[in-house]
Formats: C-alpha cells, sequence, structure tokens
C-alpha cells in the first residue's frame, strides 16, 4: 500500500484539478471536494430514516464496500510519475477518490448511528457490530496525516496529548478528520500553555506530554495539588470552611447527601439520598477533593500522622445548593462532605455509590477545563427562569461544538471514578460552564448533531457514557451495569489516584456489590452456572491472578499498572470483535472453551521434521516460544479465538502479525495460561485444529 504517497500529491497534479485559491495538498483536490452522487444517496437514505437503527449494517456494509476498493487501489503496482504521466495521474486520482467517498461513508453512517443512540438510547452491541474492516487502512492513514489535522489548524498546546490519542483510537474517530475539532478546542484556550507536567526548564512552568502513556502525565498521576484549595468564582477564596457534624452523618441509614436545609452555622448536616438529590462528578486532583472532618492545625500534621480532614468551603456549598434547587433538588452528594475519612465508613459509602448516582434527580459533571467555557451573556436561561440553568437551543452553535470537543479530552472524562458515575448518572447529565452555569449535557449533544458539523458529533458515538441509556431494556442496563467484557474494555485506558480501586470501579461497573481483590470479584462473577465470555476476552497482556483455583487465565485488573514500562513492553488490550465469536463458560475448575489449537511438543525438535527454509522460520519461533514460555513444560499449544464456524477472529488492535495465546498443559484436558504473543506476520503460522479446553 501507498498511502504515504498522498503526502506528494500537491508536486504531480496540474493546477486545475485543485479548488481554486486552496492549498495545493491532495485534500483540496477537486475530485476530493466534490461530493460523488453515492454519498449523496447515502445522505437522502438516512435523513429519510431518521433514527432508524434497523438499516445501520447497512450502511456499514457499504462503508466496507467503499473499503475494500480502496485497498485495491492501494494495491496496484504505481507507475514511474515521470514516464507513464497520465497513468500515475488516474491511479492516484481514484485512490482520492475512494478514500474521501469511504470516509464521508464512514462518517455519515456513525452520525445515524448517534441519532438512534440520542432516540432511542445507547446499545452497546450494536455500536460493536459497527465496526468497521480495513482497520489497518485507518491506522495508515492516521500515521501519515497526523491524525488528519491540518498545519493550517494547530493542535492546541495546552491539550493533553495522550487524552487526543485515545479519541484517535476510538471507534467514533474512525473519520480521522480532526480539523475542527482542533479549531473548536483551540478557540477556548487560544495561547494556553500545557499543564500536562512540570516543565524542567522552567521551574514554575508547566508542558504538554508527550503521549506515550498516561503514566507520563501528571494530570492522571504525580500531580500535586492542595486539597480542596477550590473556590467559586465569586469567592476571594477566605471563605469559612464547613465540617461535618459526625451525630448526624451516623444518624442517617443508608446513602447520605447533604441536607441543604438544615447545613447551616458551618455544619454539614446530613439527610438520605433520594430521587431528589443532585449527584456531583468531579476531578479531585482539581482543588475540590477533600474530606468532611476538622483540618488540622498545621504544627500537628507530619508524615507519619496525615490531616484528617480539609473541611468544605462555604462558597462551594452555596453553588452546589443553588445548583440543586434550580435543578428541583432538596440535597445533594459530593464525595468531599459525603465520605469521612474512617476506612469503615469510606468503604460503606462506596458502596452506595451506584444507588446514588443512579436514583439521582440529576448529575453535575465538574471538570475545571468546561468550567472554563463562557456560556454567551445573549444566550437564554432555561423555560423556568433559572439564570444558572441554560437551554442548549439558545447557546451558539460554535459554542456547543466547542463544549463536545473539550468534553472528549478532558480531565473528567478519562478518570475511572467519574467514568463509573457518569455511566450510572447519565440518564440526566449537566455540565457546569462558567460562572455557574449549568447545560443539560444531552441537549448539547442533540443540537451539535442536529446543527453542528457531522465531523464532531460523531467523535461522540462511543462515548456510552455520555448518551441516554436504552428505555426499553431490563433494569440492569437502564442503571448502567454491564459485562466484565464491557467494563474491562471501557476501563482499559481509564486509571484510579488511589492503588486498588480500579478492581473496586471494576465490579461496580458490573454489579451493586464492591469487592476488593480480584480474586473476590471472579469469584463472585462465576458464581451462576454457565456465565459465558467471548474467548477474544482473554486476548490482551493484562496481568493474570497468580493465586486462586481455576483463574490463572482471569486478568488481575481491567488496566495496566503504573509500573509497565510501555516502551518495554506493548501492551495489547481488549478491543470490539464480531458477536460470532465463541463463547467460553466459566466455573470453579477453569474456563472452558473451543478454540483454534496448535500442539508444541519438545520432543518434534530432533530435525527430521524440519525440511525446508520455510519450516526452518517456524521452528525458530516455536523455539522462541519455547523458551520464554513452555522451559518447564513437556507440552503446550498455541491458541487463537474461532467464531461459530471455526474460522479465525482477527485481532483488531495494533499488533504487528497474528495474537496468539500460549498455554502450556497441566494434566488430563486441562491447560495453565501463559501469556501472549504477537505472531510475526512474516513467518508461517503452524497447523491449527479444533479442541475443547479447560484453561485454568
Amino acid at each position: 500500500m501507498c498511502i504515504e504517497s498522498f503526502a506528494t500529491i500537491d508536486t504531480i497534479f496540474p493546477a486545475k484539478a485543485f479548488v481554486p485559491g486552496a492549498p495545493r495538498n491532495w485534500e483540496n483536490l477537486k475530485v476530493a471536494q466534490f461530493v460523488d452522487s453515492n454519498t449523496i444517496r447515502l445522505a437522502l437514505s438516512i435523513v429519510g430514516t431518521p433514527g432508524d437503527v434497523d438499516w445501520c449494517p447497512a450502511y456499514k456494509s457499504l462503508a466496507d464496500l467503499w473499503g475494500a476498493l480502496l485497498e485495491a487501489a492501494l494495491a496496484l503496482p504505481l507507475p514511474d510519475k515521470f514516464e507513464h504521466h497520465q497513468q500515475y495521474l488516474h491511479i492516484q486520482t481514484a485512490r482520492v477518490f475512494l478514500w474521501s467517498t469511504w470516509n464521508r461513508c464512514i462518517i455519515l453512517a456513525l452520525w445515524s448511528l448517534l441519532r438512534g443512540h440520542l432516540d432511542i438510547g445507547y446499545v452497546y452491541n450494536r455500536t460493536q457490530s459497527f465496526v468497521f474492516e480495513h482497520t489497518s487502512l485507518l491506522r495508515g492513514f492516521a500515521r501519515h496525516s497526523n491524525g488528519g489535522n491540518s498545519a493550517s489548524v494547530p493542535s492546541s498546546e495546552y491539550m493533553c496529548r495522550w487524552a487526543f490519542r485515545l479519541l484517535q483510537s476510538d471507534l467514533g474517530s474512525a473519520n480521522l478528520d480532526f480539523r475542527h475539532f482542533h479549531k473548536r478546542y483551540h478557540e477556548v484556550f487560544r495561547e494556553h500553555k500545557g499543564r500536562c507536567m512540570l516543565n524542567s526548564k522552567h521551574p514554575r512552568a508547566t508542558k504538554q506530554c508527550s503521549g506515550v502513556s498516561p503514566f507520563r502525565c501528571n494530570r492522571f498521576q504525580g500531580m500535586k495539588i492542595e486539597d480542596h484549595s477550590a473556590h467559586s468564582s465569586t469567592c476571594c477564596g477566605d471563605c469559612t470552611k464547613l465540617v461535618w457534624s459526625e451525630s448526624s452523618y451516623r444518624g442517617v441509614s443508608g446513602p447520605r447527601a447533604v441536607d441543604i436545609s438544615t447545613t447551616q452555622d458551618g455544619i454539614i448536616r446530613y439527610c438520605l439520598a433520594t430521587h431528589k438529590t443532585l449527584a456531583i462528578s468531579h476531578v479531585w486532583s482539581h482543588g475540590q477533593g477533600g474530606r468532611p472532618e476538622s483540618p488540622e492545625p498545621a504544627a500537628s500534621i507530619t508524615l507519619f500522622k496525615p490531616p484528617k480532614g480539609t473541611g468544605f468551603n462555604e462558597c462551594l456549598h452555596k453553588r452546589y445548593s443553588q445548583i440543586a434547587v434550580a435543578l428541583g433538588c432538596t440535597s445533594y452528594w459530593m464525595d468531599t462532605p459525603c465520605i469521612p475519612q474512617d476506612h469503615n465508613l469510606r468503604r460503606e459509602s462506596i458502596s452506595f455509590i451506584n444507588r446514588i448516582f443512579a436514583d439521582s434527580l440529576a448529575t453535575l459533571v465538574c471538570d475545571r477545563d468546561i468550567m472554563s467555557i463562557e456560556i454567551s451573556t445573549d444566550s437564554k436561561p432555561g423555560s423556568d427562569g433559572c439564570r444558572s440553568k441554560f437551554n442548549a437551543a439558545n447557546v451558539a452553535i460554535s459554542v456547543l461544538e466547542s463544549i463536545a470537543s473539550v468534553l472528549l479530552v478532558c480531565d473528567w472524562n478519562l478518570r475511572a471514578w467519574t467514568f463509573l458515575e457518569a455511566m450510572r448518572g447519565r440518564r440526566n447529565l449537566h455540565l457546569l460552564c462558567n460562572h455557574d452555569k449549568v447545560v443539560n449535557l444531552r441537549d448539547v449533544i442533540y443540537q451539535v448533531h442536529t446543527r453542528g458539523r457531522v465531523d464532531i458529533s460523531v467523535l461522540l458515538v462511543n462515548a456510552q457514557h455520555l448518551l441516554p441509556a436504552l428505555r426499553t431494556t431490563p433494569e440492569d442496563a437502564t442503571e448502567g451495569l454491564v459485562d466484565v467484557r464491557e467494563a474491562s474494555f471501557l476501563l482499559s485506558h481509564r486509571h484510579a489516584s488511589r492503588k486498588g480501586d480500579e478492581v473496586v470501579i471494576w465490579s461496580l461497573l458490573c454489579g451493586n456489590i464492591a469487592y476488593y481483590t480480584a480474586i473476590d470479584f471472579w469469584t463472585a462473577y462465576r458464581e451462576p452456572d454457565m456465565r459465558l465470555i467471548p474467548t477474544s476476552y482473554l486476548m490482551t497482556n493484562l496481568p493474570r491472578i497468580r493465586k486462586g483455583r481455576g483463574l490463572g487465565w482471569a486478568p488481575a485488573r481491567p488496566n495496566f499498572p503504573a509500573d509497565w514500562n510501555v516502551e518495554a513492553r506493548k501492551r495489547y488490550f481488549i478491543v470490539p470483535t464480531s458477536n460470532l465469536c465463541y463463547n467460553g463458560h466459566l466455573d470453579k475448575d477453569g474456563f472452558h472453551s473451543i478454540w483454534r489449537f496448535s500442539e508444541i511438543q519438545r520432543s518434534w525438535f530432533g530435525g527430521s521434521l524440519w525440511r525446508d527454509r520455510e519450516d526452518n522460520i517456524l521452528r525458530r519461533q516455536i523455539s522462541l516460544v519455547i523458551q520464554n514460555y513452555l522451559r518447564w513444560y513437556t507440552r503446550g499449544a498455541l491458541l487463537q479465538p474461532c467464531d461459530f464456524f471455526g474460522q479465525p477472529i482477527p485481532y483488531r488492535g495494533p499488533a504487528d502479525g497474528h495474537l496468539l495465546a500460549v498455554v502450556g498443559h497441566v494434566r488430563g484436558n486441562n491447560w495453565r495460561w501463559k501469556g501472549i504473543i504477537d505472531w510475526p506476520s512474516t513467518v508461517p503460522l503452524p497447523v491449527f485444529t479444533h479442541e475443547w479446553l479447560v484453561i485454568v
């Protein structure tokens, strides 16, 4: 494939091939800028059946057809551009046309899918069945187009590169065109400097991260922020600190919330959290984190005696009380005033988080970047006349597009705890903007989808936690509960600040009981008979459980630990796969399933079995597998997931070749999980059969 040849197209096409007055690059060729009749027909079909998700598979098939045609065009041998100039131009013109049409088809198909999410509610399986073919082409264009970011619209230095990298790799970013996304983001932050990490050349300054890993960015780990240092925009920073009434807190049985009517005289009083409670989701490191106990004098704080509490700034209490009342609530919940330092009380509070956010009247999202966005003073408030509530329909579309763009890469959107809170409270999410103005998130997305740019709105298509849940699903789906495969995928790039919290969040995404160890989580998860998990779920190199009967195959966490060096050890994440993938079932003995199976026996390496060069290449590769994984086993095997027809399920992530699992034989039909290997594409695969195995 000659994807990189697109970059030099401006030097070979005549001036008349480009749009007059536009820069001479392939994006401004007339064949790329002008819309073809097939795309127009597709757009008319989508407009004629708004929100009809039954048409989505047909749209996907059409996009895959254009992708196949583009792949064929890229495989054509490219003649010398000087000796065979016309033939060269014809092939390159076909490639640009097919790329442009394929890209537009993907965008329109995703736009239609998002409309279905907004009208009917988000369904995980619907989106996962919408994974486009030819993902290698998408990755190739991403590498050679810098994410589609035109040089004329520079990416803001303020943007976290890791956050943007995740957005690029998301299903909804398949269109690759981020020019207008960058434009809207840049309009908010303009000349702001990056704040990802300290600048070694200027000790008091900060800079943008490299985007290599979340652990190389202080937004996610290592940022030194004084607890509860934030104040409202109208406060001078010297307001009184409210402290909790322990007797009031302990006097409430169940999930506690701050009682707006009785909290006064510097004392926080509590009531039972109900369907009239406002739940507040915020980023701890943005300065609102803390504990409700009274702060201790600085002189009494030592390394061995950390502070027990911070109190709660009165200005923040007033802000959230006013917003709660404006939204029709009588109380509000926030971790700072509602989760004490005491270990037992903290555990009890965490056990109620799902219930609090699922039952709340509304959930308020607080992120410092979103809170810096100014809703125009010309915008009209909500229908009830409240000055803090704004109707998104009355806000300029450019502002709404900026809100959507900033939200996708803000700190709140990438944290594990806030993700859980959004999943539970997505029925009625609100965003806190500058000057304490509040806007409904669903309305923002709906307005961007209907009035805004298509290439910005489709970036939200896979943001499950930001979209309303399906209204006609069983109770657990409405509350936001998901299965372990989906939960692992959703948390794979999200991290929690406190060590061990990732397992707690993982368990709360799958159910309403918090588990604090992976063994307890998986033991409880496999309790129902015939609990099914796709075999493709195992194809990741996440750390495995070391001690636990029948659980050696099970991931010990949904994401990678901070000490896993991303440069030394490549990461293979759980990725969406076809619904046709063969499922295995769990019980106390292990993971039972059918796999594509290729056995390895040490006795094979006598020499007579390997006769030609291809066999020798395969032999060397298998020798490496034995040396690295099967040194203490007499038998081993390579495994590959398969569909119901026995065909291999390809790994859609960034593998260099075929992703295979390695297992060692224990006894009978039991095999022990040893790890994942990236089998080079230059090495032929061994012969596979199909076997029923128990992995322990």
